[in-house]
C-alpha cells in the first residue's frame, strides 16, 4: 500500500498578463493519493492480482508564492475539488514453462466522468530462453485533465467530458543476445 500527499504552488508569468496582476496565473493544487496492489498465486499455473488507485484533488486556492489571489488570467479562481477511483485486475495462466496467458483490465471513475473501461489480453510463447513471442490486444480509455473536465462540467453538468480511446493489437518477437 502506498499513500501520499502533494502540494504544488504555481505562479506563471507570460509576456501577456492581466494589468491588475504581476503573474498571468497563480494558484495551488493539492492531492491525496492511495494505491494498493494485492497478488496471489493459487498454484504454479494460476495467479491473480487486484488493485486500486484513489486520489482526491483540491484546486483554486491561493498559490502561497505571491500575494495575489488565485487566478487564471483576469478571472479569480474559486476553490473546487475532484476525486478519481481506479480498480484493476489481472489473471495469469501459465500451463507450462513455454506459454503464459494474461487477461486483465482497469476501470476508472472520476467526479466528472462515468466509468471508463480498459481491457487487455496477452499470449506469450517462449520456446527457449533466447526467444520470446508476444501477442497483445488492448483498449485504453483515458480521460482529460481535471481542469478540462471541470470546464466541460461547468458548461454542461450532463457532459461526460472528453475521453481518448486507443485500441491496439501488437505482435513482438524478442531474441536475447548470445553470450
Amino acid at each position: 500500500m502506498r499513500a501520499g500527499y502533494d502540494q504544488l504552488g504555481l505562479a506563471i508569468q507570460f509576456p501577456v498578463r492581466p494589468a491588475e496582476y504581476e503573474f498571468s496565473s497563480a494558484s495551488q493544487e493539492n492531492e491525496f493519493s492511495l494505491a494498493s496492489l494485492l497478488s496471489w498465486s493459487a498454484t504454479e499455473a494460476h495467479a491473480l492480482a487486484v488493485g486500486l488507485d484513489y486520489s482526491h484533488e483540491w484546486f483554486g486556492k491561493d498559490s502561497g508564492l505571491t500575494d495575489e489571489p488565485a487566478h487564471s488570467g483576469a478571472t479569480l479562481s474559486t476553490p473546487w475539488e475532484s476525486s478519481s477511483l481506479g480498480l484493476l485486475g489481472e489473471y495469469q495462466w501459465s500451463p507450462n514453462d513455454r506459454w503464459a496467458v494474461f487477461l486483465g483490465g482497469r476501470a476508472d471513475n472520476h467526479s466528472f466522468t462515468s466509468w471508463l473501461y480498459s481491457p487487455r489480453a496477452a499470449v506469450v510463447f517462449s520456446p527457449s530462453r533466447a526467444h520470446t513471442t508476444k501477442l497483445l490486444a488492448t483498449k485504453a480509455v483515458r480521460r482529460s485533465s481535471d481542469s478540462v473536465l471541470r470546464r466541460a462540467y461547468d458548461a454542461d453538468p450532463e457532459s461526460e467530458g472528453e475521453t481518448e480511446t486507443i485500441a491496439s493489437l501488437e505482435w513482438s518477437h524478442y531474441v536475447a543476445p548470445y553470450r
